[in-house]
């Protein structure tokens, strides 16, 4: 868990995706990038976003890590199947597009509440955005522009079974790099997909 030398890190915790997620993305983000242009993710960079805690004092990671431990363990493995690619909601332009994942009895909401609930009484947070969209960014545009709306060609469920701290580390003239500080494995892991 270690941090490096850096003093703050840009945290966010995340629903980590699995080997399988991931292959199943990266075609598309490589699809899209060459019809919409734009800068597929890589596809070690692929996550779904729960919670951003923004710059965090290194030395926090592991009061974090054990807090996302005690909250997060207990929870159950969600197995949900991808809806769409899409712009960011409610918006005519969008400077991302995302795999649009369900939410199954609202679960990513629900995990994204606990995680907020478990570190907001020491960590400020930016609030979770109600109603959650659970989604993975595959696609980062070069400006803001019309994004529609694809079906998705498969049914496939894919498990998401850990919840993992990231820190988003900039990188020289390139896309940030998203470091796994530590990883909670939930219960009940059934990672087949």
């Amino acid at each position: 868990m270690s941090t490096g030398a850096r003093p703050t890190e840009r945290l966010f915790v995340a629903c980590e995706l699995s080997d399988a997620a991931r292959i199943h993305l990266a075609p598309q983000a490589t699809a899209l990038a060459r019809t919409l242009g734009g800068h597929a993710v890589e596809p070690a960079n692929l996550h779904l976003t729960l919670v951003f805690l923004g710059p965090t004092p290194a030395a926090d990671v592991a009061a974090i890590a054990h807090l996302l431990g005690g909250a997060c363990r207990p929870l159950r493995t969600i197995r949900a199947r991808q809806l769409a690619t899409a712009g960011t909601p409610r918006r005519s332009v969008s400077r991302i597009v995302a795999a649009v994942f369900e939410d199954p009895g609202e679960r990513f909401a629900r995990t994204a509440t606990t995680v907020a609930d478990a570190l907001a009484p020491r960590w400020p947070l930016t609030p979770v955005p109600l109603p959650f969209w659970p989604h993975v960014t595959v696609l980062r545009l070069r400006r803001a522009r019309y994004v529609p709306t694809i079906g998705a060609q498969s049914e496939q469920t894919f498990a998401f079974d850990r919840i993992t701290l990231y820190a988003s580390r900039s990188a020289s003239g390139g896309p940030a790099h998203y470091v796994p500080l530590a990883h909670i494995t939930l219960t009940g892991n059934d990672r087949t997909h």
